[in-house]
């Protein structure tokens, strides 16, 4: 009977730790796939992601470690990010073997499975590898108008480097695999063995293993309208009296669609930039990411600017244009204002050969006068 008197308290406990879960929510960055087997001398991909656990947020601040010795960062790409706002480029300082990020998103949004960064490394040797992330340096806060950390849990990718010997593929179309093309049409071409047999595929993952299907090829594919992303060349080999095994990948990346449309305005407010005329932009791409802007203030160009700008000439209403460009070189344009009158440079190129032949008639009269009176000494 002393059992039922303890009911009520057990009941309050139950209730208490139920509350506690449910508030006790913590914002998770991780890195993914959180783990993968890679060979030695193999590029590869990881993506930074946020889950936000029903909070909504504004703000990430990240510092990502990884180990030097065993792992070289070849680049880092914001395409695709949820995160908007980039106050700065995300920084590489490989001395100390890590990867710095702050960037935000206005008004705040709520993150189930939102990507971050793309990272891209290349192993170096064999071993295992985490890529992690500093604690007391990352930060995720919620867009509560205060700008609250939230609480955060921090989740490790687990790797091996393996001595696996691939051989080379390479692809005519997509050559280097760290660059972004715009061609869709992607080509590879390897070395065949005499007798064996091939099997390979195109995927999104690294881990794809084609089927034991064997292909007819003559060591050469070619894949058409291929959508924008990062995809790896997967190819497998049977030789007589072996098994099927993967003898290698090839990673490309595409990106054939210009970036979404950039958002901008000009401003003025007394108490910043000493209340000069500033234009502030952002433009988002969701393959390959924002590679640089350039801004045209009336007849004048500036390259590779970021936000804000001060405009130089101080006119609001004068001609402005900005062109996003992504890492593929596509590009889209956003403009203000009414754009400069320019000379015709077609008429000016009509003029200049007017006043060629022009000059050339009276050089030949000259000639012509200088030499009869020559004869007529």
């Amino acid at each position: 009977m002393k059992f039922f008197r303890y009911i009520p308290l057990c009941a309050l406990i139950a209730v208490g730790i139920t509350c506690g879960i449910h508030t006790a929510r913590a914002a998770v960055i991780s890195a993914y796939p959180d783990h993968r087997t890679i060979a030695e001398g193999e590029t590869f991909t990881v993506d930074i992601r946020l889950n936000s656990e029903q909070q909504v947020v504004n703000a990430v601040t990240a510092v990502i470690t990884y180990p030097k010795d065993l792992l070289d960062v070849v680049g880092v790409s914001r395409g695709g990010s949820f995160l908007t706002l980039w106050p700065v480029e995300p920084t590489i300082d490989s001395e100390d073997s890590t990867i710095m990020l702050t960037a935000g998103i206005p008004n705040g949004s709520y993150v189930v499975d939102g990507k971050i960064i793309t990272i891209t490394f290349m192993t170096k040797d064999v071993g295992g590898v985490e890529i992690g992330f500093n604690e007391s340096s990352s930060s995720v806060l919620l867009n509560d108008g205060l700008g609250t950390p939230a609480a955060l849990t921090l989740q490790s990718g687990i790797y091996r480097i393996d001595p696996i010997q691939y051989i080379v593929i390479t692809s005519p179309t997509h050559p280097d695999e760290n660059i972004w093309y715009r061609s869709r049409e992607v080509a590879f071409e390897w070395p065949m063995v005499k007798n064996a047999e091939y099997s390979y595929d195109l995927s999104n993952s690294p881990d794809e293993v084609p089927d034991d299907t064997a292909e007819r090829t003559t060591g050469k594919v070619t894949f058409e309208g291929v959508n924008d992303g990062i995809y790896y060349f997967i190819l497998k080999e049977k030789q007589q009296g072996k098994s099927w095994a993967i003898i290698g990948k090839k990673r490309v990346q595409i990106d054939a669609t210009v970036p979404d449309a950039i958002q901008a305005a000009v401003n003025q407010d007394n108490t910043v930039l000493v209340g000069q005329y500033y234009l502030t932009f952002a433009g988002t791409d969701n393959a390959s990411g924002i590679d640089h802007y350039d801004v045209i203030e009336n007849d004048t160009a500036y390259r590779g600017v970021s936000s804000p700008f001060i405009l130089k000439q101080q006119n609001p209403d004068g001609w402005l244009s900005i062109t996003a460009y992504d890492k593929a070189g596509n590009s889209t344009r956003w403009t203000h204002g009414t754009a400069p009158i320019q000379e015709n440079s077609q008429n000016k190129y009509y003029l200049l050969i007017i006043a060629i032949v022009i000059l050339g008639f009276f050089t030949a009269v000259l000639i012509k006068l200088r030499l009869r009176h020559i004869h007529n000494m």
